[in-house]
């Protein structure tokens, strides 16, 4: 009894062992006349070779464009199913990446084929302009695209979805640079390739809201309502940036009033400077009102008049502005008017003094001066006459001054006074020579004597001594 079977039926209906080997079973089933009986037989079967070669797509890529794309597979002189089997990666043949494709011999042929089949992102044009916008202290990401700028697919469809910048810079008002901004699709934008364009930016100047205001404190000026300005705080400012008076800004200040007074309503006008750090803001408000102080001014007295040298008795006016009170100590008085009268040697003051108003606050101005003694001259003598003695001495009993002020008590002490004579014979002399005289009275202190050196003009005479008596005894 014979049995053919075939190496295609092997390879398709068996199961190989190691390197190609089979082995076959051969059951004779038991009939009437004869018994059963199995034999087994080894064989080793080598399946046909898949190759490279022999399989090829439809095509190996595409462009997305929204449908699918799936390419056919074929082997060369070979049924799917029977002799190959294909299986893929992912099913998606229509949205951009790439898929596997894997062919793997059965039956009677053995091997694997790996094959890639790509569809490639679409290309993205885009038309018209657009510029980003936003207020000063917006990042480049948080600005808004505004345009007409049109996105088209290949096929010239539109594309829907929104550009954007990306970054953390605050770019400032009148940034004339251009940005690339980045258009994101709505949808599917793993299917497009990046698609870019320059823009432009117009950014808007954040609004700064004064919230306060120091106002430096003054004195009192006549007709003057100026108030210092400080400083200002602001709300609104970007990223802890500060503004410095003087250089990003300016601000005038006027109080309601010229006059003296706490919490005085103060209006401020504020100007922003000229400057990149400045012009990235617009102040919300033109003006502003807060409160400041205005203190009572110290009266300014000027006091004119004095002499450069005073003299006992001297008298003189003084002159300084309406309204003052005048006052003295010392060696002088004054009067209403300010006519000062020298009463006494030494020092002296004399206090201009105003009273406080409502604006001004009490105030004086003293002036110090040290008056000297008043000179007096010795004008006449009275000297008496005597008898020849031999000397040429002579008693004054008299001693006539000229400058002494009307009342007062002032005089030569002439008690033991003598003077000199020319000469000591009988005869009538004309001059007498003085010793060093001595004021004396109750206003001596206020004078000093001029006493030139030389006799001073007296007339006095020396009559002849009596005779002599002669002694007897």
């Amino acid at each position: 009894y014979t049995m053919t079977v075939s190496a295609a039926d092997v390879l398709t209906n068996g199961q190989a062992e190691q390197d190609n080997r089979y082995t076959l079973i051969v059951r004779f089933v038991e009939n009437t006349n004869m018994a059963g009986a199995e034999a087994q037989v080894e064989v080793t079967v080598t399946p046909n070779p898949l190759t490279e070669g022999m399989v090829t797509l439809s095509e190996e890529s595409a462009t997305y464009d929204c449908y699918e794309h799936k390419p056919v597979v074929t082997v060369d002189g070979l049924d799917e199913g029977t002799d190959y089997e294909i299986t893929y990666s992912s099913q998606d043949f229509t949205n951009a990446g790439t898929v596997a494709i894997t062919v793997t011999g059965k039956g009677i042929y053995a091997g694997t084929v790996e094959k890639t089949f790509t569809i490639e992102k679409a290309t993205l044009t885009v038309s018209g302009t657009c510029i980003a916008t936003g207020t000063y202290g917006a990042k480049l990401s948080a600005l808004t695209i505004e345009g007409n700028w049109a996105v088209n697919s290949p096929s010239g469809s539109g594309v829907p979805g929104r550009w954007t910048l990306t970054g953390d810079t605050v770019p400032n008002v009148g940034d004339s640079r251009e940005y690339t901004a980045t258009f994101i699709p709505v949808s599917g934008a793993e299917n497009y390739k990046p698609l870019t364009a320059r823009v432009t930016l117009d950014i808007t100047k954040a609004p700064l809201t004064i919230t306060g205001a120091d106002v430096a404190p003054r004195a009192y000026k006549e007709g003057n309502r100026s108030a210092e300005i400080q400083r200002l705080t602001f709300r609104g400012l970007v990223n802890g940036e500060t503004l410095t008076i003087g250089e990003d800004y300016f601000a005038t200040g006027a109080f309601s009033d010229e006059n003296a007074g706490e919490n005085k309503t103060v209006t401020v006008t504020p100007f922003l400077a000229d400057n990149d750090k400045a012009g990235n803001y617009r102040l919300a408000d033109s003006s502003f009102q807060t409160t400041g102080t205005i203190s009572k001014a110290p009266w300014d007295i000027q006091v004119t008049g004095v002499p450069d040298e005073l003299t006992y008795g001297d008298t003189f006016t003084l002159h300084s502005e309406s309204g003052v009170n005048w006052s003295a100590s010392g060696a002088a008085n004054v009067d209403s008017s300010g006519k000062v009268t020298v009463t006494g040697v030494g020092k002296a003051a004399i206090t201009a003094t105003k009273p406080g108003s409502s604006n001004y606050e009490a105030a004086e101005n003293q002036i110090i001066f040290t008056a000297v003694p008043k000179a007096l001259a010795v004008t006449g003598l009275t000297v008496t006459d005597r008898a020849y003695d031999g000397t040429s001495t002579v008693e004054i009993t008299g001693v006539t001054l000229a400058g002494i002020l009307n009342g007062d008590d002032v005089s030569v002490a002439t008690t033991g006074l003598t003077g000199t004579l020319n000469g000591s014979d009988v005869g009538t002399y004309t001059a007498v020579t003085l010793p060093r005289l001595t004021l004396t009275g109750g206003a001596a202190s206020n004078y000093i004597l001029s006493q030139l050196p030389g006799a001073v003009p007296a007339s006095v005479t020396i009559r002849k001594a009596a005779p002599l008596t002669p002694k007897t005894g």
